[in-house]
């Protein structure tokens, strides 16, 4: 986040690393519907397929190899990417790079998961266990409030 406001960085880049929810209760408030999900990015070929058939469209793969975005994409030398890259694949122990997968979804993006249905790879005994949460009735209290404050939305297909 830090690299954002050091580097020339396009302004439009800050969207991705904040919550989506933000955004979906302002469609709720706005529109007065639900937000209805087309599919995931989990299931991109699958969702892209049922995209194109929502807007008939004919059928075609997704294209994965477009990189339209030259300044932030995986051949670009984005600091800021580069940097959640090392942090996220950490080459010291399986404990220094679960701490910041544990952070991550334990935490920052913990409404995100309970709210758009993510599993994830963290479960609430390991967030418990590292201190996110005195116990699991906590944890389980803690998830429940955040379901009522979830944006209304149809699930997935």
């Amino acid at each position: 986040l830090l690299n954002f406001k050091l580097t020339e960085a396009p302004l439009f880049l800050w969207r991705h690393v904040f919550s989506q929810l933000g955004i979906m209760h302002s469609y709720n408030r706005v529109f007065d519907r639900r937000v209805e999900f087309v599919g995931s990015l989990e299931a991109m070929n699958s969702s892209w397929l049922q995209l194109l058939d929502l807007v008939k469209a004919p059928p075609r793969p997704f294209n994965n190899t477009c990189e339209t975005h030259g300044y932030s994409n995986a051949k670009s030398g984005f600091k800021a990417r580069q940097m959640m890259t090392s942090l996220l694949n950490v080459t010291g122990t399986d404990d220094q790079h679960s701490a910041y997968v544990r952070a991550l979804e334990c935490a920052v993006l913990l409404p995100d998961k309970v709210c758009l249905g993510y599993s994830g790879v963290v479960g609430p005994s390991d967030c418990v266990k590292h201190g996110y949460a005195e116990s699991m009735e906590d944890w389980e209290e803690l998830t429940q409030h955040l379901q009522k404050l979830c944006p209304r939305a149809v699930p997935p297909h």
